[in-house]
């Protein structure tokens, strides 16, 4: 497995779901999906930093519609990380 080659086991995972509550709509369906999302980003951080004191584990983020809730939308379009046309780190 990937997470083995670069030396992580399943007790260094940590997942969760930005937004942790059911929704009745599916993500890109839902209209109302930032607006819960950007709610949620508090309690989220709260979460890992509890089980990330130190702050030395990254933060792995799936997907572009959550990178743009999480950055205000200040990023590159995701096909860009794709290529490796942008530099990825976002503090």
């Amino acid at each position: 497995m990937n997470r083995q080659i670069i030396g992580l086991g399943l007790e260094d995972i940590f997942v969760q779901n930005l937004i942790g509550e059911y929704q009745k709509s599916e993500t890109s369906k839902n209209k109302e999906w930032e607006i819960i999302a950007k709610k949620c980003i508090k309690q989220r951080k709260k979460e890992f930093d509890s089980v990330n004191q130190n702050r030395k584990v990254p933060v792995l983020v799936t997907a572009e519609r959550i990178l743009r809730v999480l950055t205000d939308g200040d990023i590159p379009r995701a096909s860009h990380y794709y290529s490796m046309k942008s530099v990825i780190p976002i503090e």
